[in-house]
């Protein structure tokens, strides 16, 4: 196999057979026999004269064409504002922006990929590499330094070296594990790197301590889950994903668990998240995403009531809260407050109108014997107060009838004369009115104990009577 030069530019493969070339031909030139060039020169290979199957960078394949309609800082395109790789120095979607100035390639105009200076590295080309520092980068740091300010001030020293002063000029015997080989005459770390603890720091910290890091004294910060204890190599109970490091209380429970232990498991018609480990509390062990179809409360430990509507799925679907049916009440069946009941042709059927009128009868009797009864008790106080005023007035008339004579002057007896009083008031001197009815005192004639007549007045007119008979007996 070979290639034979046909012109100053082109090369067709010799790898033939009777002619024919088994490998294809070289860029630029087409089969069977790769001795003709592709008429197009953007074509890297062709098919027939005029049919390119492949475009040199800066052209673009279309309709069998290599068209060169790429941005001049386009290496590849697929139209002219959309490049699909640039050349050096340059980034965008048309490979219309420059990188820094000390970028070779970059994706973005703070984010180089590689430095035009291989003294150069960050993202903008604008640090030194390690063991190199100057303006340009372009001095060696002191021996033993990896890295450093200028030619007597190291920032970081080699492995085996540690810095005395500004330079790292003595190669240390602490241990490995110390940070910056720093340790004291008997070896001992000032301090260790991560994983290692001890004087010396040649003990492993446990792996369960989370990020595999220790406090001198070996003991862990935090623990990985699964994992508790100072030194974390207790594991946590059974179906504990997390737990506290000192006490071993659950934090997470795995496995649909939940309690302090998370020894008790999740109700089976709990709705299941797979962003979850768990569907339930894990203080309480109530349904945290619901319930699955056909039951309902803070456990879904109900069954959803079976006049409920059904879900797509054919099973009866409820609000989990309250039972509420979601998707209604199925057919034959009307919602009311007391839940789904049944719908009837006939809202009131015989015996229910039979019932409701025998209760309506006996409500309308008990009215009207209330009625009754109020208006005889009405009745029987208005003759009663009748009564007492007609008795009053027959006594004034009686009292106003009477009239009395002078009594003549006698000289050899006392003198005596009528008094002008009004009878009228003598008779009520010992009542009081109360609301327009005249009572007798609550004193009997005698002074000393109630009045016990069927009338009280009446005992007030007798003893007024006595009194004017007395008077007559003496004129």
């Amino acid at each position: 196999m070979g290639l034979v030069r046909i012109s100053s530019s082109a090369y067709y493969s010799i790898a033939c057979v009777d002619s024919y070339c088994n490998d294809g031909c070289i860029d630029g030139f087409k089969s069977p026999q790769c001795q003709k060039s592709c008429s197009n020169r953007g074509c890297m290979s062709c098919t027939t004269d005029t049919t390119c199957s492949w475009c040199y960078d800066g052209y673009m394949l279309l309709d069998g064409q290599c068209t060169s309609i790429c941005p001049s800082t386009c290496k590849t395109c697929t139209s002219n504002t959309s490049c699909t790789s640039c050349y050096d120095g340059y980034h965008g979607d048309q490979c219309q922006h420059s990188c820094p100035s000390n970028c070779d390639t970059c994706t973005a105009s703070t984010s180089c990929s590689s430095c035009r200076d291989p003294n150069f590295t960050g993202g903008k080309c604008d640090r030194c590499v390690n063991g190199k520092y100057g303006s340009e980068c372009e001095l060696d740091c002191p021996v033993n330094c990896l890295s450093c300010e200028s030619a007597t001030n190291c920032t970081e020293c080699k492995k085996g070296f540690i810095g005395i002063g500004v330079q790292c000029l003595l190669r240390s015997d602490c241990p490995e594990n110390c940070i910056g080989y720093k340790c004291d005459s008997t070896g001992k770390c000032d301090s260790c790197k991560d994983g290692f603890y001890g004087e010396f720091c040649m003990m492993t910290c446990s792996e369960n301590c989370i990020d595999g890091t220790c406090y001198r004294n070996g003991i862990c910060d935090a623990c990985r889950d699964g994992f508790q204890g100072t030194f974390c190599n207790i594991t946590c109970q059974q179906n504990c994903k997390q737990c506290h490091q000192d006490n071993g209380s659950c934090n997470i429970c795995e496995n649909q668990a939940w309690g302090r232990e998370c020894s008790r498991k999740c109700s089976s018609t709990c709705q299941i998240d797979t962003t979850s480990m768990t569907t339930c509390d894990i203080v309480s062990g109530e349904c945290k995403f619901g319930c699955v179809s056909g039951s309902h409360g803070p456990y879904c430990e109900l069954i959803c009531d079976q006049r409920c509507g059904e879900s797509r799925d054919g099973i009866k679907a409820c609000r989990q809260r309250d039972g509420f049916c979601a998707e209604g009440c199925k057919r034959g069946y009307r919602f009311e407050v007391a839940g789904c009941l049944p719908v009837t042709d006939k809202p009131w059927d015989e015996s229910s109108v039979l019932t409701v009128g025998v209760l309506g009868g006996m409500i309308g009797l008990l009215i009207i014997a209330l009625a009754v009864a109020i208006g005889c008790i009405v009745l029987i106080k208005r003759r009663h107060v009748i009564a007492q005023k007609d008795n009053f007035k027959e006594i004034k008339l009686d009292e106003e009838a009477r009239t009395y004579e002078e009594i003549p002057e006698q000289t050899d007896q006392p003198k005596y004369q009528n008094v002008n009083t009004n009878n009228y008031d003598m008779l009520f001197a010992n009542s009081y009115d109360t609301g327009g009815y005249v009572c007798a005192s609550r004193y009997g004639a005698d002074g000393i104990g109630p009045w016990r007549g069927d009338w009280p007045f009446l005992r007030n007119i007798a003893r007024t009577e006595q009194a004017l008979h007395v008077a007559n007996q003496v004129v």
